[in-house]
């Protein structure tokens, strides 16, 4: 996802100007003030990252250009520890560009009925039953039949 930032920045200011607005309706001043809120963490999170990108740049540059050995180890494991401060904050970033979905621990409750049709109703939704059994177990999820009507074709 590529993500411009001077344009999120843009609509930052554009939410702080709205917000100072003394004639701003409730529910939309709500909304205005749930986006800004959103969009200040983004760009804060940015900002760290933009931070530890120009330090990580200044610390190679001066690996680089040193000359005494114990100054240049100093400046690698400075680096080392930019890099993994740099890593943190963009995985900090991801989790709140795309965080996790809060019905993802949910359970889920499925009822197939034949309906009308016969034996081949009942058929089709044992078919089914089959069919979204083996999609669970695929995906490592718990499986538990809670109540079952078989046919006289099983």
């Amino acid at each position: 996802m590529d993500i411009s930032w001077h344009d999120l920045r843009k609509k930052h200011q554009e939410l702080s100007n709205q917000l100072l607005s003394p004639s701003l309706d409730y529910a939309t001043r709500q909304d205005a003030q749930r986006e800004h809120s959103r969009l200040s963490v983004l760009l804060e999170k940015q900002q760290i990252i933009e931070k530890f990108m120009h330090e990580l740049q200044s610390a190679q540059q001066e690996a680089d250009q040193a000359q005494d050995a114990q100054l240049k180890e100093l400046f690698e494991q400075e680096i080392i520890e930019l890099r993994d401060k740099l890593a943190q904050a963009r995985q900090n970033l991801d989790l709140i560009l795309y965080p996790p979905d809060p019905l993802d621990d949910r359970s889920v409750f499925l009822e197939i009925r034949a309906g009308t049709g016969g034996q081949e109703a009942a058929l089709f939704a044992a078919d089914l039953t089959k069919m979204y059994t083996n999609y669970a177990l695929s995906k490592g999820w718990q499986v538990s039949l809670a109540d079952m009507s078989e046919t006289d074709l099983g």
